[in-house]
């Protein structure tokens, strides 16, 4: 399978009328299904009104408030009783919600927003009733760094949920952020020797993480990990070379992709009873990402040091053609892939000229976007290259593209890595450019600096943001950002000598509402 030489005969037509890995032994997952039994459960506890003693009025404070998604306000009721006694017990009352799509209350008169709107919360007893006007405003999200317990580089993460993480990397580093902290997971099977590229859930309770293993003096061999039943239980996967990429649909269908110990290009497929070799694609080459939307599959890397992109319709593997200038006279690989639909997407990597713009070979960064809802019988490619480095940042354009992860089509972030530019004959002493953050709402990316951070790792690797707003970076030297809606100033992060950009502790700079 060729990208782009193969396919130039038949490009040039089209202008014109235009103007060492086997199958692996059977094996299935750990059945990870538990079912909680009701004592699991707390009871309401319910409170009663004296003998004979009824209610004169209802009161709630406070009676009207302004709330963001994300945070949570408690009423109080004021009950004055017949017999002359005032109580304020949350519990003695029924608590409900005018708007339930807006939010909810429990026994206690906690209110939790679900929704940007308007509502009410009420409450009544004994024939009377009160209510508050509560107006919900979106949550307000931003970017933090956090403390994380290795200093090993972060390849890759994965967001579970607003309470739940998981990240990998090298050395066998595994970690797990539960109960607002991350902290190391401490299973079986993680040694120096073994690097986790890539990770993936399905669901809180299905997951996959795949790397390498690399014994002193021996070729390499595929690791794969699944989760099941709360633990990382290592599986057979018959391959030799590096696992780089993971994506997972269910516990029976998974693909993981990466280069066998001969070069050549390596995909997997996990059905439900052991991974199995894909040998349709053998190209010398490797694949760094892949993502599934429902039955399509989507892989990235690069085939013969030229951008390549894979794709997956349900039964068969074929190449997607790349934009004419793409691996034409450049070699260069993509890294990230990010599809907003089956239609839309985006990925992301790095390419090289043989002379570029300053007169000699400069890496720069590789952006390309899909839309197939125009195409046609002539359309030669629907992929688009990008120049979406903001041209007011001078050598933006350098800077190497590791990761991309959207929220919509007009909101999303790119990672990539600080770099030093290469300028010909530069006049006067060049500063670096901290590539390492960058905001893109679709067309065109910046240095994002509104962000928490006391020192800046020199690379960020890895990006994933759920739909709702929650994101996570990782990236080298151990380093961790997160997207949250709750810090409430907290500060938590340990002083540094570090050199890189620092911020005051305990504030957060910025923020993006959702």
């Amino acid at each position: 399978m060729r990208t782009k030489r193969s396919y130039l005969a038949g490009a040039m037509v089209a202008a014109m009328l235009l103007t060492a890995c086997g199958e692996s032994p059977g094996a299935a997952i750990p059945d990870g299904t538990t079912v909680a039994s009701t004592s699991d459960y707390p009871t309401t506890p319910v409170h009663h009104l004296p003998p004979g003693v009824g209610v004169e009025s209802l009161m709630l404070s406070p009676a009207s408030v302004s709330i963001s998604v994300g945070s949570t306000q408690q009423f109080t009721p004021t009950v004055k009783l017949t017999d002359g006694q005032t109580v304020y017990d949350p519990q003695l009352v029924q608590w409900s919600v005018g708007d339930p799509a807006a939010g909810s209350v429990d026994y206690t008169g906690v209110f939790t927003p679900t929704a940007p709107r308007t509502t009410n919360v009420s409450i009544s007893l004994d024939g009377k009733t009160a209510e508050a006007a509560v107006t919900i405003t979106p949550a307000v999200y931003s970017w933090q760094q956090v403390a994380s317990p290795t200093s090993a580089d972060l390849y890759a993460g994965k967001v579970i949920s607003h309470n739940e993480a998981w990240a990998v990397g090298a050395q066998g580093t595994v970690l797990h952020f539960l109960g607002g902290q991350w902290q190391i997971y401490q299973g079986q099977g993680f040694d120096q020797g073994t690097t986790l590229r890539a990770i993936d859930f399905s669901d809180p309770s299905t997951g996959w993480m795949v790397g390498t293993e690399a014994p002193p003096g021996q070729t390499g061999v595929c690791v794969a990990y699944a989760y099941a039943n709360g633990t990382w239980v290592p599986m057979p996967i018959q391959a030799t070379g590096e696992l780089r990429g993971v994506a997972v649909a269910d516990r029976s269908n998974a693909w993981a992709v990466g280069q066998d110990a001969s070069g050549k290009i390596l995909i997997m497929h996990w059905a439900g009873q052991g991974w199995q070799r894909d040998t349709s694609v053998e190209d010398s080459g490797r694949l760094n990402a892949v993502q599934m939307m429902g039955d399509e599959v989507w892989a990235v890397g690069e085939d013969d040091n030229e951008p390549v992109i894979l794709h997956y319709d349900g039964t068969a593997w074929s190449t997607n053609r790349l934009p004419i200038t793409t691996g034409l006279f450049e070699t260069g690989e993509l890294r990230a892939i990010c599809m907003l639909n089956q239609q839309q997407g985006y990925a992301v990597g790095e390419y090289q000229s043989p002379v570029g713009s300053n007169g000699f070979d400069v890496p720069k960064g590789l952006m390309l976007k899909y839309d197939s809802r125009g195409q046609n019988l002539f359309t030669w490619s629907n992929w688009t290259r990008m120049s979406a480095a903001d041209t007011q940042v001078q050598y933006l354009d350098q800077v190497p593209l590791n990761g991309i992860s959207m929220l919509g089509g007009g909101q999303g972030w790119v990672v990539g890595q600080t770099v030093n530019p290469q300028v010909w004959l530069p006049l006067s002493p060049i500063n670096a450019v901290y590539g390492n953050f960058l905001d893109f709402d679709g067309t065109t990316y910046t240095i994002d600096n509104s962000y928490f951070k006391y020192n800046l790792s020199p690379t960020f690797n890895g990006i994933d943001v759920l739909p709702q707003g929650d994101g996570l970076v990782v990236g080298s030297q151990g380093y961790i950002m997160q997207r949250s809606y709750d810090w409430r100033q907290q500060s938590t992060l340990p002083s540094s000598s570090n050199t890189g950009t620092a911020a005051v502790p305990g504030t957060i700079t910025g923020g993006t509402q959702y």
